[in-house]
């Protein structure tokens, strides 16, 4: 993994780990008991999105994209990791219209200032 760095990929690990732990917990709380609703089918939907995004996460740190945005390839933030651990864009490219899939490594040329 060539990013995050050692130290705040372990932490973001060990973070990960517990937040899948969480949520498998959470899962089992919720489809060990008798359900109520439309209430209790959205929690458990919600959870087992959680599950899926850590386990996610996780396999990008097994086989070394972990920290990488997944549309322009450029490193995700320390912070933005730190804050969202599941991350797999950077914040330009996840608020930025699927329809600009390389937003981050676009260049922009300074305007023209021919004729003055």
């Amino acid at each position: 993994m060539t990013y995050p760095s050692t130290s705040i990929a372990t932490a973001l690990h060990e973070q990960l780990e517990s937040q899948y732990a969480q949520h498998i917990a959470r899962l089992t709380t919720l489809t060990c008991r008798p359900r109520k609703g439309a209430e209790d089918e959205a929690a458990i939907a919600a959870a087992r999105h959680a599950i899926a995004e850590t386990a996610r996460a996780l396999q990008r740190m097994a086989d070394g994209s972990y920290g990488r945005c997944e549309r322009c390839k450029l490193p995700v933030p320390d912070a933005q990791l730190r804050h969202r651990p599941t991350a797999r864009a950077c914040l330009r490219c996840r608020l930025a219209p699927a329809s600009l899939p390389r937003l981050c490594t676009a260049t922009t040329a300074a305007p023209s200032r021919s004729g003055r």
